[in-house]
């Protein structure tokens, strides 16, 4: 009898022990499944950092943070990171495809090739910007096929906007090499 009763108690431990066991994988399965974007949320360790307002713009910076890559322009730098603010898009405006326009070739070294297929080609004008924005070149299309030359630009990724009285009809990226 004596026997027994140890035999009850050790699975009785043996029991709690299980249970135990199973309540902290349930716990632990839980917070990884349920809570599983706080654990693989973006983070950055960082010793320091800060933010400034200033007319025309703003910076935010973070020290100690590891640098991906690093961009180079002409007056501008962007150096990528963890560290990037939120993107808000101000507005968007949907061009009209409805005249074929062709750009070529892409990537180009010396002259790009602009061709418009319009009764009145004349109307339009073209426009080259930079990545950064500013307006490089600006010129009337002269013929159909208007030959632009790029010669003088730097490497790089550049927009070629096309505009019909005011109104920008198409914009087109293209790589100088």
């Amino acid at each position: 009898m004596l026997k027994i009763r140890l035999m009850n108690h050790t699975k009785k431990k043996q029991v709690k022990k299980l249970k135990v066991l199973i309540s902290s994988i349930m716990f632990v399965s839980v917070t990884i499944f349920a809570g599983g974007t706080a654990l693989t949320a973006q983070e950055v360790v960082a010793s320091g950092g800060g933010s400034a307002t200033f007319d025309g713009g703003s910076l935010s910076w973070t020290l100690g943070e590891t640098v991906i890559e690093t961009f180079e322009g002409e007056t501008r730098y962007l150096t990528q990171g963890f560290h990037q603010p939120a993107m808000i898009i101000v507005s968007a405006k949907d061009l009209d495809a409805g005249i074929p326009i062709a750009v070529y070739p892409n990537p180009v070294a010396h002259d790009l090739t602009l061709r418009i297929q319009d009764d009145d080609f004349t109307a339009f004008e073209y426009l080259i910007h930079d990545s950064g924005g500013r307006q490089l070149v600006s010129d009337r299309v002269d013929l159909m096929h208007t030959t632009i030359s790029v010669a003088h630009l730097r490497p790089g990724l550049y927009t070629l906007s096309v505009r019909k009285k005011e109104n920008t009809i198409q914009s087109v990226q293209f790589i100088k090499k």
